[in-house]
This record gives structure tokens, C-alpha cells and sequence, in this order.
């Protein structure tokens, strides 16, 4: 090979690469101009790398920049435009678009310039159908969190949709994170930041090791000067670009039993790190656990929120009679007044919504509001008490390498009892004083406490939740009556409390099958206002029996064990997390008819490990059979790695909660002995 052809070779290479990593390349090959869209983009079937997918994101682009304002301060102004295949029926839903923005005190985000179309190929014709923006409308998701809703219009499969917005904002403690990753395959995704030198943020990446592309270069073609009428234009400074991108992302497939699709799918996370003021001066933002901690104390709606309800417990709360108590019953008495008294509006905070003479006064209030007088009731009980910092199950995990003030959205409370240490909520009066919901075991949380180091608290919860269920079934020649009973323990009778209650009609509702009638008069329901007792109902139903020939087929279970499994993927990158061990037990009593005999029961199965129990046992005589099913997750959380074995689990269960009793027609010899 000569000199030539050797450096031609090279320089081909070098082409390659630069055509392989350039996001400029990316984009004019990937991402087209909003409102070109292909022939080909519309005539699409199917996405080749995933056939399966329901839709596809062609591209998803934003932009976090800076903008002058007149007051010489600046507002974030974030750019957002992204273009969907529709492929099935199933991809319908992502012709719904849910922006979320923020508001905080006097800070309102905006959200703005909202414009999208939809695309159809009719026969040869291409068919363009804009949004109108005014048909979209706001709701609120939290204390501090709203979603702007809109729909685009006529979209059927095959439709191709595309929409861009602007969010301008002067909240500057953390950009705007950016989700390379859906539940849908992702083609191209790009985000920009424009940053300038007067807010210096730091990121962190979750999901992958690093990105398809990155740049980052200061902007010098293009000189910005403080002060738009020239005030200040000797100092011109310049924006500091970073481009993050990925392409051919796959889709993030969600099932049973996840925290929150936000703790695993690949993403970036911004937050303001500090401050840098034109005389030279640099503040930090938030550096340690300690100095978060130290803000909390010292904010209006936490920590001095949190004092003023301990000034002013005692103008609503009679705490003479408490004094020689011992702790434990100080502790369930203040509980029990709070969550009498005060009610929660649904919405989760960090902090307090409204004054704290405003919540005595009306009684209901955010997560926060609740929570933080409920600590200073306890601190006026005599008892040691303290807020905890959290982020609930949907709101995702708190990274603790990481000190944000926005991984957390929720605040719980930990106090001790005879030295122990208990955490607890008030927002919930069906749940037991030394219990917090379902929706905040979610990892740890952070103790707000000045007089000690940073503590964290581990809110997994490993006492199993157990539903008991008995089944006596009497069949005659004409019919079969089931009377069923149900008593449940720990959370799984704070969900029935919460979802049921003493509501028969409910009741009725949830538990009425296809097959079978319940008969309303035999409704019972116990224990619906005594968080410290089992929950329990009973009720009675009547189906006709199952007969082929001269056999009756029985479920023992009434099709009410599972008939499926929830777990369906091949595998899984993410734990099982089931929240809490869990215990399910099934009786059956089948009455056996007169003239009849068994002709057919299931194996008995005795299984155990560390990680579940499984048994299934039918024993008979003359009269009756009687069969029971148990089975016993043992662990809160499974590892990526038990995954297969936890869904052959629910694969047993499936098929043993559904196996048929079949009673046989004795013969009239056999029947007269």
C-alpha cells in the first residue's frame, strides 16, 4: 500500500468516526424540520427494531436556555418538540400529552406556544390536522406540581403527531431533567443546555454508562452582554453549550411491582450547584446533607412552620391529662387527635401549604401541613419527635450521593417510644399509629434533626400482610351456594378499608363474579373503623354447578386466587418489589352431593425456600373435601436476579388456585351400599 492510498484510507476512517459521534450529523440525518414529515414516516407498519411497539418516538429535542429579562435577572425558557408514530390501537394513548410545571410562592412557570399537528395518509394524500391550544386545560398533581392536558386531534393508527411548547420559568435550583427513555421505543433524543456563567449546575446520569454523543464548547461566535440596553456591555460573557444524546432507544417495559418507572429508565438530572456574582463572589447552592438540612430547619413553611405548631398545640389539644402517662399511650392518644381531627387534601409536599393558624382553624391541609403540627403535638406530648424527608413510590428513589432538594416530595415522622424508634403519618386514620402508608415505603429517608449527625431511615416494612380465606360450598342437584369469608391483617387491610370500607355496595362491586351472584342479604363487613383489628367481610353466592355428562366440575377458589400471571417479561433489568412479605390462605369445604364420589383431585405440593412457600393439600372422606392453598412471599423486595424464580412462583400459583375438583355420579349399586 503507497504513501496515497494509505492516507486516503485514513482519512476515510476519520470521516466515518465524524459522521458516526456528530450531533449535528444526527440531527439533520435523524431529526427533520417540525412539520416535515416523510412519506415514509406516515407509510411506516412497523418499528424493525421492535416489532411489538405500539408506537415509536421518531425524535424528542429540547432546549434549557437563559433569556434576559427587563429587570436585568433571567428566566429559563425550555424548548420541548417531539414526533410520534402511532402503530396500533394500543399507541392511542400517546396522542394524550401531559406537560408538568411548577409554582412556588410567587414563582409560576409558564407554559406557552403550544402548536402540534397531526398527519394522515389518506390513500395518496397527505392529510395535516392542527391542534387547537385553547381546548387544552391545567390540573393540579401536588402542592406544587400541575400538568397542562391537551389531545391531539383526529389520531388513528398510522397517524404520525407532532407538538412543541416553551415552559419559561425563574426557578432556578434545578433545570429540567430530560428522559431519553420511554415505554415506547425512542429512535433520537437530544437535549441542549445553553448555560451562562452565573449558574453553575451539576448532573448526574442514571440508566448508562455514557451517551451516544456529547459536546460541550463555549459559544464565542455569539458574545452575550449583561444588561440588554447596554448597561453593562463591557462585560460580555458567553454560553457554555452541552448537547446529551442518544438514538435507538429501546423501550423501557414496565410491569407489576415497581417503585417508579423514574428510578430505572435512562435519563439526566440537573441542580443548581452555585451561584456566581459579577464582583468575583461565588455562593454555593447546596454542597452537603447538613446544609439541606440546615435550610429546612430554617424555612418558613418547615422548620419554623414546625415551632408554631408546637407554640400552639395546647389552645387545641388538652395535654394535662397526658402528663403521667407512659409514652407509648402519649404517642397513640396524640396520633388518634390528630387523625381525628385533621384531614388530608391528597396532596403530597414538603412544604406546609397554608399558616399554622389557618390549619387549626380549617382543619385540612397538604402532606406536609399534616405531618409537621403532628410532630409538634407529639413535642409538646413530651415525646421525641422529628420530620422525615421522603420521596413516595411514584415520585422515585432518593440517589443519597447526590444532596437535591427535589428528590424529596413527602415528609413522614420519627419519634421514640420507650427508646425505640417508631415512624409514622397522620394522613391516613385506617392505618395503625406505628405504620406508614404503602406509598411511602420507598427505601429511606432523611431525619431533620440539627442536634446530630445526618440519619437516614430505612422505610422497607418486613412484617407480612395476611388474607385468610375460608370457602364452604354446599351443591345440590340444582345449585351451589359458597359462603366466603375474609380477614386480613397489616397493609392488605388498610387497602380493603381504604377501597372498601363498610360499603356493601363496594363490596359487591369488587367481589361479584361472572359465574355467580352474591346473594346482597348475607353481606357482613367488620372491624371497617378498628385500624388495630383485622379487617373482615363475609359474604354468600349461588351458581349453577358446572356438569358434563355425569360429572360436576368445582373451583375450589372461585377463580379467586389468579388468572394470570403479572409478571410477563422474558427478563427483567429492575427488582420485584412487592412493598411488603405477604401471606395468602385458602380454605375450601366442598360438601359432596349425595349420589356423588371424587373422581378427581390435585397433587398435593409442599414447597419452601428463603425466598417462598407454596401448599396445596386436599384431603376427603364421604361427606366433604377439603382443600387448602397457602403461599408466603417472604421478602419486600427481590432481586434482578430472583426474577425468573419469583415468576415461576406466580406461574404455580396461577395453575393451582384454578385446578377443578371433579365429583364423579356414583352408580345406583354402588350409591344404595
Amino acid at each position: 500500500m503507497n504513501y496515497k492510498t494509505q492516507y486516503m484510507k485514513q482519512l476515510q476512517l476519520l470521516l466515518l468516526a465524524f459522521f458516526l459521534v456528530s450531533p449535528a450529523v444526527l440531527s439533520q440525518d435523524t431529526v427533520r424540520q417540525f412539520g416535515d414529515v416523510s412519506l415514509q414516516e406516515l407509510e411506516m407498519t412497523e418499528y424493525k427494531p421492535d416489532t411489538s411497539a405500539e408506537a415509536v418516538v421518531l425524535y424528542d429535542v429540547g432546549v434549557s436556555k437563559f433569556e434576559e429579562q427587563d429587570d436585568y435577572a433571567f428566566d429559563i425558557v425550555f424548548t420541548r418538540k417531539t414526533r410520534v408514530k402511532i402503530l396500533s390501537k394500543a399507541g392511542l394513548e400517546y396522542a394524550e400529552v401531559s406537560i408538568p410545571f411548577y409554582r412556588e410562592d410567587q414563582i409560576e412557570e409558564e407554559v406557552y406556544d403550544i402548536e402540534g399537528y397531526t398527519y394522515n395518509l389518506d390513500g395518496e394524500k397527505r392529510r395535516k390536522k392542527q391542534l387547537d391550544p385553547s381546548k387544552s386545560y391545567t390540573e393540579k398533581e401536588s402542592q406544587n406540581w400541575y400538568r397542562l392536558k391537551f389531545a391531539m386531534p383526529d389520531v388513528r393508527v398510522g397517524s404520525v403527531i407532532e407538538y412543541k411548547y416553551k415552559i419559561s420559568t425563574q426557578y432556578k435550583f434545578n433545570l429540567r431533567d430530560w428522559r431519553f427513555q420511554w415505554q415506547i421505543p425512542v429512535k433520537y433524543s437530544e437535549y441542549t443546555t445553553r448555560l451562562i456563567p452565573f449558574f453553575d449546575y451539576t448532573w448526574v446520569m442514571q440508566g448508562a454508562e455514557e451517551f451516544d454523543f456529547f459536546t460541550k464548547y463555549r459559544d464565542k461566535e455569539n458574545p452575550r452582554y449583561f444588561g440588554s440596553d447596554g448597561h453593562f456591555s463591557d462585560n460580555a460573557f458567553y454560553d457554555v453549550v452541552q448537547t446529551f444524546g442518544m438514538k435507538e432507544v429501546p423501550a423501557f417495559k414496565s410491569e407489576k411491582f415497581i417503585t417508579s418507572v423514574n428510578d430505572y429508565i435512562k435519563k439526566i438530572d440537573f441542580q443548581l450547584k452555585a451561584v456566581n456574582y459579577m464582583d468575583g463572589k461565588t455562593e454555593k447552592v447546596v454542597s452537603t446533607w447538613p446544609k439541606l438540612i440546615e435550610q429546612y430547619l430554617d424555612n418558613n413553611n418547615f422548620g419554623r412552620f414546625l415551632k408554631r405548631c408546637e407554640r400552639k398545640a395546647s389552645r387545641v389539644m388538652d395535654f394535662d391529662p397526658l402528663e403521667e402517662l407512659p409514652e407509648k399511650e402519649r404517642f397513640n392518644r396524640v396520633m388518634q387527635f390528630v387523625k381525628t381531627h385533621f384531614k388530608w387534601n391528597g396532596h403530597n409536599s414538603t412544604s406546609a401549604g397554608k399558616k399554622a393558624r389557618n390549619l387549626i382553624k380549617e382543619y385540612t391541609g397538604n402532606s406536609a401541613d399534616i405531618n409537621l403540627l403532628a410532630t409538634g403535638f407529639l413535642r409538646e406530648a413530651g415525646l421525641e419527635a422529628y420530620p422525615v424527608l421522603i420521596s413516595t413510590r411514584d415520585h422515585g428513589k432518593i440517589k443519597v450521593d447526590y444532596p437535591y432538594k427535589h428528590f424529596f416530595n413527602y415528609v413522614l415522622i420519627y419519634t421514640k417510644i420507650d427508646g425505640k424508634p417508631v415512624l409514622t403519618d397522620a394522613t391516613e386514620p385506617f392505618l395503625g399509629h406505628n405504620r406508614i402508608p404503602p406509598r411511602c415505603i420507598n427505601d429511606r429517608g432523611l431525619v431533620v434533626n440539627e442536634k446530630e449527625d445526618v440519619k437516614w431511615m430505612d422505610l422497607k416494612y418486613t412484617i407480612p400482610s395476611h388474607v385468610q380465606t375460608n370457602f364452604i360450598t354446599k351443591i345440590t342437584t340444582g345449585s351451589m351456594t359458597t359462603q366466603i369469608k375474609k380477614t386480613a391483617t397489616e397493609y392488605d387491610a388498610f387497602n380493603m378499608r381504604k377501597e372498601i370500607g363498610d360499603e356493601k355496595k363496594k363490596l359487591k362491586e369488587k367481589a361479584e363474579g361472572d359465574n355467580y351472584q352474591i346473594i346482597d342479604s348475607t353481606i357482613r363487613i367488620l372491624n371497617h373503623d378498628k385500624a388495630q383489628k383485622p379487617y373482615q367481610y363475609s359474604y354468600k353466592v349461588s351458581q349453577d354447578p358446572k356438569r358434563i355428562n355425569d360429572k360436576i366440575y368445582v373451583s375450589p377458589f372461585l377463580d379467586k386466587i389468579r388468572d394470570e400471571n403479572p409478571l410477563k417479561q422474558k427478563k427483567r433489568t429492575y427488582p420485584v418489589d412487592i412493598k411488603y412479605p405477604r401471606k395468602k390462605s385458602n380454605t375450601a369445604y366442598i360438601t359432596i352431593p349425595k349420589g356423588y364420589t371424587v373422581d378427581y383431585l390435585p397433587e398435593n405440593l409442599n414447597y419452601s425456600n428463603e425466598l417462598f412457600d407454596l401448599q396445596y393439600f386436599t384431603t376427603e372422606n364421604k361427606q366433604q373435601v377439603i382443600v387448602t392453598m397457602a403461599y408466603y412471599f417472604k421478602k419486600p423486595v427481590y432481586k434482578t436476579s430472583q426474577y425468573k424464580a419469583i415468576k415461576n412462583y406466580f406461574s404455580e400459583i396461577v395453575e393451582r388456585g384454578n385446578e377443578k375438583i371433579v365429583l364423579k355420579k356414583q352408580d345406583e349399586s354402588q350409591s344404595d351400599k
